[in-house]
């Protein structure tokens, strides 16, 4: 049997890792997310796309492992943490469930081009949310949403005036734009570039050989449904900070993640010549 020495000596290196390299690599700081965040973030995906039943079920399913720790020393920890969440990645009460399904009538109808009933849910949605929050700062009138956010209103009017294009009703559409589109622009100048194009649709007897015939895409409406239940998800935030957001929490963060790993390939030359993909990442 050998002797042992009696004093261990640590690994300075790995299998086919040389001294040098160790010394050249950088050190690589690690932070760790409890698996509470992660829920919370897949939670406020599927309330602000609006899968209710989804939601509902995989809150209640949080709920549940949350009181089978509750006899862990970790829990008021945990207790803690939870309130230093952002209100968007809370766990769904009934008023938000029900919200959550008028936010989902309301980006219904937009998409499917009711863009005035959808408007009109939206103020609904908007009202309550006003009422709920108990915020001094909002007062729940009938137009709250053209009221707060005359940018999202603008653009569900615009397309309001598609719809009426689409139809073949040239004149209904001008007076619609002169009603609501035009004193929109009075109140904000910045709107006046934008409606002009708009208006330059008008101007072809055939909508399609307009060079602004791509504001009649269903991209172009699908875009404004989903800036409208953005802004209606938390809407305190995006007045307050000016943003309209068309994605969730976890989708900004996977849309982050990926331009710091592009960037970080174009920086590093064994990386300049394959381009990351979340798709490869994940897969």
């Amino acid at each position: 049997m050998e002797e042992e020495t009696g004093t261990e000596q640590p690994e300075t290196q790995t299998a086919g890792e040389t001294a040098q390299e160790q010394t050249d690599s950088p050190a690589v700081e690690t932070e760790t997310f409890s698996n509470q965040y992660l829920e919370q973030l897949i939670l406020s995906y599927l309330k602000h796309q609006c899968f209710s039943k989804t939601a509902e079920s995989f809150a209640r399913e949080i709920a549940v492992e949350d009181r089978v720790e509750e006899g862990s020393a970790e829990t008021s920890e945990k207790e803690t943490s939870i309130e230093c969440l952002p209100k968007q990645i809370q766990l769904l009460d009934k008023q938000e469930l029900e919200l959550l399904d008028l936010r989902k009538r309301v980006w219904q109808l937009i998409k499917k081009g009711e863009c005035l009933p959808g408007l009109d849910w939206a103020n609904v949605v908007l009202r309550r949310s006003i009422q709920t929050s108990k915020t001094t700062h909002f007062k729940p009138g009938d137009d709250c949403l053209e009221t707060y956010f005359p940018k999202v209103a603008f653009r569900v009017f615009c397309h309001h005036f598609v719809e009426l294009i689409r139809q073949n009703k040239p004149l209904e559409a001008l007076s619609f734009a002169k009603n609501k589109l035009g004193p929109l622009c009075d109140n904000d100048p910045s709107f006046i570039e934008r409606f002009q194009d708009y208006l330059a649709l008008l101007a072809y007897e055939d909508p399609e050989k307009s060079p602004e015939f791509h504001l009649m895409s269903l991209e172009e409406r699908d875009r404004t449904a989903e800036e409208v239940n953005g802004c209606l998800v938390n809407f305190q935030v995006y007045y307050s900070l000016g943003l309209l957001g068309r994605f969730s929490l976890l989708e900004r963060l996977i849309r982050q993640l990926g331009v710091t790993m592009d960037t970080l390939s174009e920086l590093s030359d064994s990386n300049k010549e394959k381009k990351w993909s979340l798709h490869d990442y994940v897969i």
